[in-house]
């Protein structure tokens, strides 16, 4: 027994998913446990994520109310899986999945959920310049005024990177900068 705990922690450490349980009584959940490997991924300690209210303070305020409707999603069909805005520890956003799972019976008076978190960015990140990708096509081939089209790829590029700011600056054949051009 000692021997298969031992290998659980090890995998649990090296492992790029968070795995936590979850108590549900009168609506209100509260973390029972959380893997180690939260402060490798996140940046933040065990202590700090079972702390009341952590998830919801670090959750993407625009994604919010979305991720705490699944909750009732959750409560009624056993299980969840939804993506979101998650703040690091050191104050990156990430985009994460959640998995969850009800293991309780659905009329206990306290229900015990299962659930793990795995780092989506990457995946989200290439959906989004794809998207981006295609938007900026359909307006070249709609023949969209430049100004627009420029504009779509600034407003795009700070959307995939909420950090990076884009600045587009046009230049005439001589390489100065052309009259007309406003800021974008």
């Amino acid at each position: 027994m000692r021997d298969t705990n031992e290998r659980m922690a090890q995998l649990l450490a090296s492992s790029p998913t968070i795995v936590y349980c979850l108590r549900v009584q009168a609506d209100a959940a509260h973390a029972t446990w959380v893997s180690e490997n939260i402060s490798r991924i996140l940046g933040y300690s065990i202590a700090e994520a079972m702390q009341p209210g952590w998830w919801l303070d670090h959750l993407h305020p625009q994604d919010r109310e979305r991720a705490l409707a699944g909750i009732g999603s959750l409560l009624r069909d056993g299980h969840l899986s939804h993506e979101y805005r998650f703040r690091r520890g050191d104050g990156r956003e990430i985009w994460v999945r959640d998995e969850l799972r009800r293991v309780s019976e659905a009329d206990a008076p306290v229900g015990d959920i299962v659930g793990s978190w795995t780092d989506i960015t990457a995946n989200k990140r290439a959906a989004m310049v794809n998207e981006a990708r295609v938007d900026v096509l359909d307006r070249v081939v709609q023949v969209a005024p430049l100004e627009s089209i420029l504009e779509t790829i600034a407003l795009r590029m700070q959307a995939i990177e909420a950090d990076m700011r884009v600045s587009i600056v046009l230049l005439d054949e001589a390489g100065r900068l052309r009259p007309e051009v406003e800021e974008i």
